[in-house]
């Protein structure tokens, strides 16, 4: 793929450890990915530290965390293409406004 906006919903089924950190940032590098939704994170917390990780260092997010075993959003865009405004967090739901810039 070629594209600079390619949009990508992933169930990563765990972003724990560090080597699928390493393996969810080099898809998203790959593809060049400019929005990103990973599910089921199982993630109670997320810094710019894992954030930057998970998606590189040119992402913004907004994150849901775990409520039980199998939940945690994680959504990034890059804020270079596109602004984010009416973020709504749900206990198991993320909304997003995003627009290209």
């Amino acid at each position: 793929m070629t594209s600079t906006n390619s949009c990508f919903l992933w169930n990563v089924r765990g972003l724990n450890g560090r080597v699928r950190r390493d393996i969810v940032r080099e898809f998203l590098v790959q593809h060049r990915a400019s929005v990103v939704c990973l599910q089921e994170t199982k993630l109670s917390a997320v810094c710019n530290t894992l954030a930057n990780e998970t998606l590189g260092s040119l992402f913004d997010y907004v994150f849901v965390p775990v409520v039980s075993v199998s939940d945690g959003i994680l959504l990034g865009w890059h804020r270079e293409l596109w602004t984010s405004s009416q973020v709504i967090q749900g206990c198991f739901s993320l909304i997003a406004k995003l627009a290209g810039q």
